[in-house]
C-alpha cells in the first residue's frame, strides 16, 4: 500500500514541520470498498474456475484434440501445425495465472488451519503441473510462482516433475484427512463436491493412478503394481468421478469446448475417431457404433470425417451441423458437464495394468464394466439421447468389442478408452496415443510430441528449452521421456 506523507506547514516564529504517523497514514490510505485479503469461500470458486475454463478447458487442450485426431480443424485455414501458434498459448498463461490462485489459496488455508482448503489447493495444483509437462514437457515448477522475487524461472525437467507431483498428491491426502475435523471446512463454495473430504481424496487417488499408468514404457510391471495398490483408495463408482456439473446454457457460464465449438464452429469430425468407431464393426461401418447416432451430424444421411491436416473450410450452414463434413453434435449444449477424471478412465487403467500382468480374466472383467459404461454414458451431455439397453448389448455382442479374456489386448483396450476420451478429454487421448501409438496418424505432417512452448515466454524467458521448436516437434529428441 503507498503511504502518502501529508506534511503541515503553519506559520510560527519558528517553522515547524509536522508529519502524520504511518498508522494514520495507513487508514486515510484506504479504500474501504475494496477487499485486501478475500476470504477461502471466495478464494476457492475462483481458483476452481481458474483451473476449469483455463486449465482443463484450454486452447492447448483443444489442440490436442487435433493431435489425437479426435477432430479436424476446418475454419479453411490449412493443417493444424501451420497455424497452432494461435493455440498453444492459452494452457501456458491460464495454468500459471489459475496456480497463483491455488497456491494464494492453500497459502491462506494453512495459516488458517484451514486444511481441507490446503488439500483441495494442492489437488488441483498437482492437475495443473500434469496437464503443463504433458503439453509442453519441461516446465518452471520450483521456481515458479514467484513474481517480484524469480521473473525468469528455471524450467524442470519432465522426468523431475512427475515425482513432484505424486508428493504433491500425498500432501493433500494429508490435509483432506485432516480438514475432516478443521474448524473451517469447505461446504456450497466447493463447486465440485460441495466440501466432501472423501470424493476430493478419491480425486487425488485417481491423478496419482492416471500418472503411474503413464510409466508403463519404462516399469511396466511396477506402473501397473502402482496402479492395482491405489485403486481401492480412489472412485468406487461412477457418481464419484471429478466432473463439472454447474454450467449454464449462457456465454458467461458455458463449459468451455462447447462455448469454443458455438462461437467458431472449427471442430468436425476426425478420421483418428472415425476409424476407432468403425473398427470394432464387423464390416468396418461406422454405423455399428451406437455412439455415432447421438455424436455427430450427418451429412446427406451419412456420417463424414473431415481428412486431418487436408480439409478445407466448412462454413455451411447450419454451421454447428457442417456442410461437407460432419461436425460434433456432443457440442452443441454449452451447459454440458465436463469430465476431468472418471472412474470409467481408471477401469480401462486397470484393465491395461492387469493384462500387463499377465491377469487375463480380471483385465477382461474390468475392460467390459469400462465399456459398458462408457456407453452408458455417452450421452453425458444430454441424458434424452443416452442409449438404451438393446442398443448397448448388440454393440457389446459384436465379437471385436467383446473378444474375451484370451483375445484381449492392449490395442483393443485404448481404442475403446479413446472413443471414450472422445468427450472432453482430449489431452488425455493425446498421451496414450504418445505412449502406445495404437491409432494411425492420418495427417501428412505426423503426430508432434509436444505442443510448443508460446512465443510470450520464449522471448521474456532465456531458460526454455532451446531444443523445442516447431521443426523439432516431429524429431525422437523432443518425445516426452515417458513416450515411445
Amino acid at each position: 500500500m503507498k503511504i502518502y506523507l501529508i506534511a503541515a506547514f503553519t506559520i510560527l516564529p519558528a517553522a515547524v514541520l509536522v508529519s502524520c504517523s504511518d498508522n494514520v497514514m495507513d487508514k486515510i490510505d484506504r479504500n474501504p470498498n475494496q477487499v485486501n485479503d478475500a476470504p477461502l469461500n471466495t478464494r476457492l470458486p475462483q481458483a476452481t474456475m481458474g483451473f476449469i475454463k483455463a486449465v482443463a478447458g484450454s486452447s492447448s487442450n483443444r489442440l490436442t484434440s487435433y493431435y489425437a485426431e479426435h477432430h479436424t480443424n476446418v475454419l479453411g485455414m490449412g493443417g493444424i501445425y501451420n497455424t497452432m501458434s494461435s493455440y498453444n498459448t492459452g494452457g501456458w498463461s491460464g495454468a500459471y495465472a489459475a496456480l497463483n490462485d491455488m497456491k494464494l489459496l492453500k497459502e491462506k488455508a494453512a495459516g488458517e488451519g484451514a486444511f481441507g482448503y490446503a488439500g483441495i489447493a494442492e489437488v488441483l495444483m498437482a492437475y495443473t503441473y500434469a496437464n503443463l509437462v504433458d503439453l509442453y514437457g519441461d516446465i518452471p515448477m520450483s521456481e515458479a510462482l514467484q513474481a517480484g522475487v524469480i521473473r525468469q524461472p528455471a524450467f524442470d525437467k519432465a522426468e523431475e516433475v512427475y515425482p513432484a507431483i505424486q508428493e504433491m498428491l500425498n500432501n493433500a491426502v494429508v490435509n483432506l484427512d485432516k480438514g475432516e475435523t478443521a474448524l473451517v471446512r469447505p461446504a456450497a463454495d466447493d463447486l465440485v463436491f460441495a466440501g466432501k473430504m472423501a470424493l476430493w481424496k478419491k480425486t487425488a487417488y485417481a491423478l496419482k493412478i492416471r500418472l503411474y499408468n503413464r510409466m508403463s514404457n519404462l516399469d511396466p510391471a511396477g506402473s501397473a503394481n502402482s496402479v492395482l495398490s491405489d485403486l481401492d483408495k480412489a472412485f468406487s463408482t461412477e457418481a464419484d468421478d471429478f466432473t463439472f456439473k454447474r454450467y449454464a446454457e449462457n456465454k458467461n457460464y458455458e463449459n468451455p469446448y462447447s462455448g469454443a465449438q458455438n462461437s467458431q464452429p472449427e471442430f468436425a469430425m476426425g478420421n483418428g475417431i472415425y476409424s476407432a468407431l468403425s473398427w470394432f464393426s464387423p464390416v468396418a461401418d461406422v454405423e455399428d457404433d451406437p455412439r455415432t447416432q447421438i455424436w455427430f451430424s450427418r451429412i446427406d444421411g451419412k456420417i463424414k470425417p473431415a481428412p486431418n491436416g487436408l480439409a478445407g473450410g466448412d462454413f455451411g450452414e447450419p454451421r454447428l451441423d457442417g456442410r461437407f463434413f460432419s461436425k460434433p453434435a456432443v457440442l452443441k449444449p454449452l451447459n454440458a458437464p465436463q469430465p476431468l477424471a472418471t472412474y470409467t478412465e481408471l477401469k480401462f487403467i486397470e484393465a491395461e495394468a492387469r493384462l500387463r500382468l499377465g491377469e487375463r480374466e480380471a483385465a477382461y472383467q474390468a475392460y467390459q464394466e469400462a465399456v459398458q459404461l462408457a456407453l452408458k454414458q455417452s450421452a453425458i451431455f444430454n441424458s434424452a439421447r443416452a442409449l438404451d439397453a438393446d442398443r448397448i448389448n448388440a454393440y457389446l455382442a459384436m465379437k471385436k468389442v467383446s473378444p474375451g479374456a484370451a483375445g484381449l489386448n492392449t490395442r483393443t483396450i485404448l481404442l475403446q478408452k479413446y472413443i471414450y476420451l472422445f468427450y472432453d478429454q482430449p489431452l488425455e487421448a493425446y498421451n496414450d496415443i504418445r505412449r502406445e501409438l495404437f491409432i494411425d496418424i492420418t495427417d501428412p505432417a505426423g503426430l508432434a510430441n509436444r505442443v510448443p512452448y508460446p512465443d510470450s515466454e520464449i522471448s521474456r524467458n532465456p531458460k526454455v528449452p532451446a531444443n523445442v521448436t516447431l521443426t523439432t516437434l516431429f524429431d525422437p529428441s523432443t518425445k516426452l521421456f515417458w513416450a515411445r
